[in-house]
């Protein structure tokens, strides 16, 4: 199930050059992201919400997906895209992004699985490129033309990054 949402993900950011496009400009580019996100998932007969509520907490997961047998649970994805306007706010972006897999980690039910998704173009964002390809991130990168997809996989029942192995 995972490797087919990076799939909808390579397929997002690689279409038309529009991704590429809005990250290099002001506002909406993480917002455009997860409606096509959604969309890819109706397409794919897969039930989908967004700004889905985390148990017993005040904050929203990005989007939730079910799983296609019903009793193997929801995917929970967080997803931040670094944009060319927050360039001077590196720090910042890191923090979010943190503060999306700490919610991953601890809201979500531990049955499970979580997915975090950080969209950087190549072209700029060279702290956050390096923070992320960090071995120990726990981030697996996947580039394309314009941009870079990083993942990182939380597996059911855990509270760490999971292997990023396919499958999970």
């Amino acid at each position: 199930m995972i490797e087919g949402i990076i799939d909808l993900v390579k397929i997002i950011v690689n279409y038309d050059q529009k991704a590429a496009a809005l990250a290099l400009s002001r506002g909406g580019w993480k917002e455009w992201f997860l409606c096509e996100l959604w969309l890819q998932f109706l397409y794919q007969n897969c039930s989908a919400e967004r700004n889905f509520a985390y148990p017993a907490a005040p904050t929203v997961c990005d989007t939730v997906v079910a799983r296609k047998n019903p009793s193997d649970g929801l995917v929970w994805i967080e997803v931040q895209a670094f944009d060319i306007f927050m360039e001077t706010q590196e720090n910042r972006f890191i923090d979010m992004a943190q503060h999306d897999i700490e919610a991953l980690q601890t809201l979500r039910p531990q049955s499970d699985l979580g997915l975090m998704i950080i969209l950087v173009p190549i072209s700029i964002g060279a702290q956050i490129h390096q923070f992320l390809s960090n071995p120990g991130s726990g981030f697996t990168r996947t580039d394309m033309p314009t941009m870079a997809i990083y993942t990182c996989t939380f597996d059911k029942k855990t509270e760490s990054p999971a292997s990023n192995s396919p499958g999970n």
